[in-house]
C-alpha cells in the first residue's frame, strides 16, 4: 500500500467514515458496493475496518476520530515488509539509511550515517509514515523537532539535523543510542533493586529537565526509554509532548479531540482520563507507574480484555496495590509466572518483597496518588526520595515521626546498637529535649516578646502615616502616595531614634517602596542608612536583617546599573545561604537577582542563565508550577536566551510567552509584570524582524507602564527607547525621534545628570538621526552618548562599545 496519494486517502476515509456509523454485520457488503470494481479499494478500506475492530479495547470510538490510530495499525499490517523498504539504502541529504530500526504510531525510525563527514557514526533518523502526512501529524512531528531541539540533557536523545525527503516527507535526526529497553535491560541484566533505582534516577533527572524547560512528556514508559552497556538511559519520543501553555504558542496541538485523549493507557494518569489539564505533575504519575513495573514486573493495573469504561474506572476509582503485595501475588498466584520473574532477578522474590515494604512502597504510592496535588510536585523532589531511600535516609513519603527516624538510624548503624541500647537511647533523648525545652522557651520567650513589640511600633507607626489620609487631617486636600512616605521619613527620625533596629527596619521598608516608585534620589539614604545600621547593630554575625538590607542596597545599583550590585548580591547570596536550607525563598530571590545583574548590567549570559535557572528550581519547588516569582523568573530566561551569541529567539519567545500568560492569569492584566512582558515580547518581536507585532505590543505596554506609574516612569521610557528602534526601522523617524527625546526626559527626571540609561537613549537619538539624514545632528548625539557612557560604565563594556562604533561608522 506504499505511495497513496491524498486523493486515494481522502476517498478511503469517505467510505470508512461511512462504513463505520454503520452495524458491524453491514459493513463488508456496504463497502463492496460503495468500491465498485476497484479491488485494491475494498481491501484497503475492509483493512482498515479490520484494524478499527482489532484496536477498539480503550480508545473505543466511532467515527473518523479514530482515524490515525487505525491508519497506523494498517499501515503495520499491509506495509511491513523491510526488504521492500523504499527507504532502505536510500540517501536523505548527507545520509544514507541502512535499515529500519522501528514504527510508531506517526513515523519510522531508520539506522543511518552521514556520508559527507570523516565521523561514520550511525544516527537514528525518523520519518513522517507516507500517508501519516496529515496537517495535525505534520503538526505534531514539528512540535517534536521543536522541543527536541530545546533540550540537551546527558539522558535525553539529541536533535542533530532535520530536513524533507525528495517526495516532500519530513525528517530529523537525532543520535543513535545502541541500547535496550528500561525493562528487558534490567530484567536481562538481573539488575539489583539498588541498580534498578540508580537508573530510575536518570529518568527523573531527564523529566526535571524537560520541566525546567516547560515541556510535559505524556509518554513515559519503557519502550521510549533506552539503556546502553555503560547503563547509561536515554529518553526518546516527544512525539506527544507538549508545551506547558499550548495558549502561548502554536507549537502544541490541543489535548483532546472530540472522544480522542493522546495517551498510553496503560501509563494514563487520572486527569488524562478526566480530560483535565495536565501539568508536570501528570508526568510524575507516569513515572510512578514506571518505576512499579521496574521493581515488580508488572504494572499496577492489569487492563488486559476490559473495555474503556471499564479501565476509565480503574484508573480513576481503584487503588494499586503495593508492590511488595504485587511481587508477592505473583509468586503466590501462578508458578510460571514465579520462574519467569525470578529468572530476571538477583535475588530471591521473598527477599525483594521485604526491600520492596515500607519506604519503597509508600514512595511509589505517593506517586500513584489519585491528587495531582498529593504527588510528588516534581521529578526532581521524586529523585529525591529515591536518593535518600538509597542512602538509608527517611524519606518525604513518610510520615516524621520519632520512631520512624530511630528506625531510620538504627537501619543506618545498626552493627553498633544493641536493642537495650536503644531504649536508654530513647530515655535520654526523651529528658534532653525536655530539659531544652525549658530553657530554650525561656530563652525565646524574650525574643519574641521583642519581635511583638518591634511589630507594635512598627504597626503604629504606619497607622500613624495613613492617618493623613482622613479626611479631618487632610481637610479636603488629596494627600498622595509620596506625600505619606515622605512624612513617615519624619516621623521615623523623631519617633525611633532610640530604638536601632526598628528605625533601620522602618528606613528600608520605606526605602524599598520608592525604589519600586523609581524614586532612586529618595531611596538612596533610607536604604544605604539601614544598612550601616545593621552593620553595626549585627556586627560580623549572619542575620537575616542585615542580608536584606544587603539584597535591597544591591537593587537599587541595579537600577542605576552600577556594577557595584554584583558585590553586594553576592555579599547577600553568601550570607543567605549560611542561614537557610536549600530550597529557600530568600536563597531564590538573591540567585533571581544575580541572573539580572549577570545579563543586564555584564552581558555575561552563561552566569545568568546559571543564576536565573537556579531561581527557577527553586521557586518551582517552593510555590508549584505557576506563582507570580515563577512568571519573572521564565521572562528573565527568555530576555537570556534572546541575547548573545547563542540567542535562541524561538525559545525565547515560547519562555517570555508563558510568562505573560501565567501573570494575566494570576495578576490580572494590570499589573506591572505584564507590562514588563509586553515590553519584552516587543523586544523580541523586534529581533526577529516583526516590526508591526513589536510596534503594537511595546504600544501596549507603554499605555500600561502611564497608566500604573504616570508620566515620569523611568520604566515608561525604556519602552519608549525600544518602540523608537521599531518606528525608525519602519521609516517613521519624526515619530521615532519625538519618542526617544520623551525618554531622554524622563530618564533625566529619575536619573542623575550623567547616567547609562540617558547615554544609551543619545546612541538611539544618533541612529534615527543618521537613518534621517541629518548627519551633524546624529553626530552630535553620538558624542554625547559616548560622553556620559566614557563617564558611567566600565571600559569596553558593550553600551559603550556600541555607540563608539556608531560614531566611528559615521566619521568614515
Amino acid at each position: 500500500m506504499k505511495g497513496i496519494s491524498p486523493e486515494r486517502w481522502s476517498e478511503i476515509d469517505r467510505i470508512l467514515d461511512a462504513a463505520l456509523e454503520l452495524d458491524p454485520a453491514a459493513r463488508a457488503s456496504f463497502v463492496t458496493e460503495s468500491c465498485g470494481d476497484d479491488s485494491d479499494l475494498v481491501k484497503d478500506v475492509m483493512s482498515l475496518l479490520d484494524a478499527a475492530e482489532k484496536s477498539s479495547g480503550f480508545l473505543e470510538k466511532s467515527g473518523k476520530d479514530h482515524l490515525n490510530d487505525m491508519l497506523a495499525d494498517m499501515v503495520e499490517q499491509l506495509d511491513d515488509d523491510e526488504e521492500n523498504d523504499p527507504y532502505v539504502n536510500k540517501t536523505m541529504g548527507p545520509y544514507r539509511l541502512i535499515r529500519r530500526l522501528g514504527r510508531g504510531g506517526m513515523g519510522q525510525v531508520y539506522l543511518g550515517v552521514r556520508q559527507d563527514k570523516a565521523d561514520d557514526r550511525f544516527v537514528a533518523i525518523k520519518i513522517i509514515r507516507r500517508g501519516m502526512d496529515t496537517d495535525e501529524i505534520l503538526h505534531r512531528f514539528r512540535v517534536e523537532r521543536r522541543i527536541l531541539a530545546s533540550l540537551t540533557h546527558p539522558n535525553i536523545a539529541r536533535l542533530l539535523d532535520g530536513g524533507a525527503t525528495d517526495d516532500g516527507l519530513s525528517y530529523f535526526v537525532m543520535d543513535y543510542v545502541d541500547g535496550t529497553s528500561l525493562t528487558a535491560f534490567s530484567d536481562r541484566e538481573r539488575l539489583t533493586i539498588d541498580e534498578r533505582l540508580a537508573l530510575f534516577e536518570q529518568i527523573c533527572s531527564a523529566i526535571h529537565y524537560a520541566h525546567q524547560k516547560l515541556i510535559i512528556h505524556r509518554d513515559i514508559k519503557p519502550s521510549n526509554i533506552l539503556v546502553t552497556d555503560e547503563r547509561e538511559v536515554k529518553l526518546l519520543d516527544f512525539g506527544i509532548a507538549k508545551f506547558l501553555d499550548p495558549g502561548a504558542t502554536d507549537a502544541d496541538l490541543p489535548m483532546t479531540k472530540t472522544g480522542v485523549r493522546v495517551m498510553t493507557p496503560d501509563y494514563a494518569s487520572p486527569e488524562q482520563i478526566r480530560g483535565d489539564r495536565i501539568t508536570t505533575v501528570s508526568d510524575v504519575y507516569q513515572l510512578g507507574i514506571l518505576l512499579y513495573e521496574l521493581l515488580t514486573g508488572s504494572r499496577p493495573y492489569d487492563f488486559t480484555d476490559e473495555a474503556r469504561a471499564e479501565i476509565e474506572r480503574i484508573i480513576l476509582e481503584k487503588e494499586p496495590e503495593k508492590p511488595s503485595t504485587a511481587i508477592k501475588r505473583v509468586k503466590s498466584s501462578d508458578s510460571d509466572s514465579d520462574a519467569e520473574l525470578t529468572s530476571t532477578r538477583s535475588a530471591p522474590i521473598d527477599r525483594i518483597r521485604k526491600q520492596l515494604s515500607g519506604d519503597l512502597d509508600r514512595i511509589v504510592l505517593m506517586a500513584l496518588r489519585k491528587d495531582p496535588d498529593r504527588r510528588y510536585q516534581s521529578a526532581d523532589q521524586f529523585k529525591q526520595d529515591i536518593i535518600a531511600f538509597r542512602t538509608g535516609r527517611p524519606v518525604l513519603a513518610q510520615s516524621d515521626t520519632f520512631v520512624y527516624r530511630t528506625g531510620k538510624f538504627v537501619r543506618r548503624h545498626k552493627g553498633g546498637v544493641a536493642a537495650s541500647a536503644i531504649f536508654v537511647l530513647m530515655l535520654i533523648t526523651v529528658f534532653v529535649l525536655v530539659v531544652r525545652f525549658a530553657f530554650v522557651t525561656a530563652e525565646q520567650n524574650k525574643e519574641i516578646q521583642q519581635a511583638l513589640l518591634k511589630k507594635d511600633q512598627v504597626t503604629e507607626l504606619m497607622l500613624g502615616m495613613f492617618g493623613d489620609v482622613d479626611p479631618e487631617m487632610a481637610r479636603g486636600r488629596e494627600v498622595t502616595a509620596r506625600e505619606l512616605l515622605d512624612r513617615g521619613v519624619a516621623r521615623i527620625e523623631l519617633e525611633l531614634g532610640d530604638q536601632p533596629d526598628v528605625q533601620a527596619e522602618m528606613l528600608n521598608s520605606i526605602g524599598v517602596v520608592y525604589l519600586q516608585l523609581g524614586l532612586l534620589e529618595k531611596a538612596e539614604p533610607l536604604l544605604f542608612r539601614a544598612l550601616e545600621m545593621r552593620r553595626v547593630l549585627y556586627g560580623g554575625e549572619q542575620h537575616a536583617d542585615l542580608a536584606q538590607s544587603l539584597f535591597d542596597v544591591a537593587r537599587w545599583y541595579e537600577e542605576n546599573l552600577d556594577e557595584r550590585a554584583e558585590i553586594m548580591h553576592l555579599e547577600a547570596f553568601d550570607m543567605r545561604s549560611r542561614l537557610y536550607e536549600r530550597p529557600h525563598m530568600a536563597i531564590a530571590e538573591s540567585s533571581h537577582e544575580l541572573g539580572v545583574v549577570y545579563l543586564d548590567m555584564m552581558a555575561d549570559h552563561e552566569r545568568a542563565e546559571g543564576y536565573l535557572q537556579d531561581a527557577l528550581d527553586m521557586f518551582m519547588e517552593l510555590e508549584g508550577p505557576e506563582s507570580r516569582k515563577i512568571s519573572e523568573a521564565l521572562s528573565n530566561l527568555g530576555v537570556v536566551y534572546s541575547s548573545g551569541d547563542m540567542a535562541d529567539l524561538v525559545a525565547a519567545e515560547i519562555v517570555t510567552s508563558r510568562a505573560l500568560s501565567m501573570q494575566r492569569q494570576l495578576l490580572g492584566n494590570d499589573h506591572p509584570f505584564v507590562a514588563s512582558n509586553l515590553n519584552n515580547l516587543g523586544a523580541l518581536a523586534y529581533d526577529l524582524g516583526n516590526y508591526e507585532a513589536s510596534q503594537q505590543l511595546l504600544e501596549e505596554a507603554i499605555a500600561l507602564r502611564r497608566l500604573l506609574y504616570g508620566d515620569h516612569y523611568a520604566g515608561l521610557a525604556n519602552s519608549m527607547n525600544k518602540l523608537s528602534q521599531v518606528l525608525r526601522e519602519l521609516g517613521q523617524f519624526d515619530e521615532s525621534e519625538r519618542l526617544i527625546r520623551d525618554a531622554i526626559s524622563i530618564h533625566g527626571e529619575n536619573y542623575a545628570s550623567l547616567h547609562p540609561r540617558t547615554g544609551h537613549d543619545y546612541h538611539m537619538l544618533g541612529l534615527v538621526l543618521e537613518r534621517d539624514n541629518r548627519p551633524v545632528e546624529a553626530e552630535e548625539a553620538f558624542r554625547t552618548a559616548v560622553a556620559i557612557l566614557s563617564e558611567t560604565v566600565p571600559a569596553g563594556h558593550y553600551l559603550l562599545a556600541d555607540a563608539q562604533a556608531s560614531l566611528d561608522s559615521l566619521l568614515r
